[in-house]
């Protein structure tokens, strides 16, 4: 049985504006930082235990009440998702022109996840850190990637795996939506 990260990022984020508190707010009154709460309610990494039991009591719930809703399974060894069934999701990329799609997650406690992330044309996005590793590779078109203070020209067909811990973020200066497939593989030793 798993947890699914993408849900309870987006549990977290729908409570806290159902609450009316900023990032900032509850990243206070939680007594963590807003780059963590980020961190979790856009599925950049997993949060322990204590975390979680600090949101909890932030946003005034009980701990269960967290999790109401999120699915949990039995891994099956194989896992089929067909085409047009990948699931739209908020993340803190969208209105700068990003879209995510989520394919799937996998493992114990949603270790990887799978996205396909629409970059359009003119976007462009604050960086980004993870404590994940991450792959991407381009589907279709064209993007500027900043990876720390470099930046990569990639194509389709390209395929880039980097530290997530390394500021970064793509920029879209065609005229061409361009598509990634963006695999995460979290670092659960270095959520805290």
């Amino acid at each position: 049985m798993r947890e699914y990260l993408v849900s309870l990022g987006q549990k977290l984020k729908s409570i806290r504006k159902s609450k009316k508190m900023t990032l900032q707010e509850f990243a206070e009154k939680a007594g963590l930082s807003a780059g963590l709460i980020s961190r979790i309610e856009n599925f950049r990494t997993l949060p322990s235990l204590l975390v979680l039991v600090r949101i909890s009591a932030a946003l005034g719930i009980n701990m269960t009440e967290l999790f109401e809703g999120i699915s949990f399974e039995e891994h099956p060894r194989w896992k089929l998702i067909r085409a047009g069934e990948a699931k739209k999701i908020d993340k803190e990329g969208e209105g700068v022109g990003m879209n995510y799609f989520m394919l799937t997650e996998t493992g114990e406690s949603a270790r990887s996840c799978i996205l396909l992330v629409e970059v359009e044309p003119g976007a462009k996005r604050p960086p980004v850190t993870t404590a994940a590793e991450e792959m991407l590779y381009i589907v279709s078109g064209d993007l500027e990637y900043n990876l720390g203070v470099e930046k990569l020209e990639l194509h389709k067909g390209d395929l880039l795996f980097f530290d997530g811990e390394i500021p970064h973020y793509p920029v879209n200066q065609t005229q061409q939506t361009a598509t990634m497939l963006v695999c995460f593989f979290m670092h659960p030793e270095k959520n805290s």
